[in-house]
């Protein structure tokens, strides 16, 4: 695309480029030397096409004000300016080809490799232990470019439940799951739907009370789940998920001398907030 202006003659240039892809931009270094002197240049940009004209742009000024740009030319008629333009110092051209025949098998292998997580984050549900019940959740995740496989650590704060006007209940909950999902990037924008496997623990005791009794049970669920997340920066996103809990046998829970005090629902909504982190690639 670069050519010499009808009578000038452009001095020699050796260029050398150097291609990084992330998940989300382009960058390009360019090494321009002539005459002895080297300028450096560093361009980014979402779009590939934009970094292709900066390069260009840097190029022609580098040959200085006997160079101009001919984007309406075939890219065959293309080639043979940019080789003629070059033909003074032959043996700076390997350079440019070395760099670009070894920068997209690198690029590919971060942005398809596989990537371990790592998140904390918090949950909330309008009535898993009776009511509005918060918790702390913490997972690793194992990513590959349109699969995930989530193992999912929850925890719920203890929720006071109040059956009758003298006696009260009061319970939390510990659960694990393993979740296998789909993965869809959209930019810096995932979509993630996921199937948890769901097993843990819930507490009960009975308060307000003489004689304050305990129960246990235990908690098998299947949760549906989608989630969309926001990359912030290189392998940090923030991910906000919605589940849908099914509990095909509702733990129920009698606490003498109150009695039945909670069943749990047969469906529970459950809100997610969290920051996941890449910490490995391979």
């Amino acid at each position: 695309m670069v050519r010499a202006r009808p009578g000038f003659s452009l001095p020699s240039l050796a260029v050398n480029a150097v291609v990084q892809r992330t998940s989300t931009q382009y960058r390009v270094r360019l090494e321009l030397t002539s005459a002895g002197q080297t300028t450096r240049r560093e361009f980014q940009s979402e779009s590939c096409n934009a970094l292709v004209r900066a390069a260009t742009l840097s190029i022609a000024l580098a040959f200085g004000d006997g160079a101009e740009i001919d984007e309406a030319s075939p890219p065959e008629e293309q080639e043979k300016p940019a080789k003629a333009a070059t033909s003074p110092a032959p043996a700076q051209k390997p350079e440019p080809a070395q760099a670009n025949v070894a920068v997209p098998p690198a690029s590919e292998s971060a942005a398809k490799g596989r990537r371990v997580s790592l998140a904390v984050g918090a949950a909330w549900s309008p009535s898993l232990l009776g009511g509005s019940s918060f918790g702390m959740q913490a997972f690793a995740a194992l990513r590959w470019p349109h699969l995930t496989l989530n193992w999912l650590n929850r925890a719920w704060l203890p929720h006071t439940v109040q059956p009758a006007a003298t006696a009260s209940a009061r319970f939390w909950a510990a659960t694990t799951a393993l979740a296998p999902g789909l993965r869809y990037q959209f930019g810096a924008v995932e979509l993630e739907l996921g199937l948890a496997l769901q097993a843990g623990v819930i507490h009960g005791a009975g308060a307000d009370i003489d004689s304050p009794a305990q129960a246990w049970a235990p908690w098998y669920a299947l949760a549906p789940s989608l989630a969309v997340g926001l990359e912030l920066g290189r392998g940090v996103r923030v991910v906000l998920g919605q589940e849908f809990v099914l509990t095909p046998v509702p733990p129920e829970f009698e606490i003498a001398p109150i009695g039945t005090v909670y069943r749990t629902p047969v469906v529970t909504p459950v809100t997610t907030l969290s920051v996941p982190l890449d910490v490995a690639r391979f």
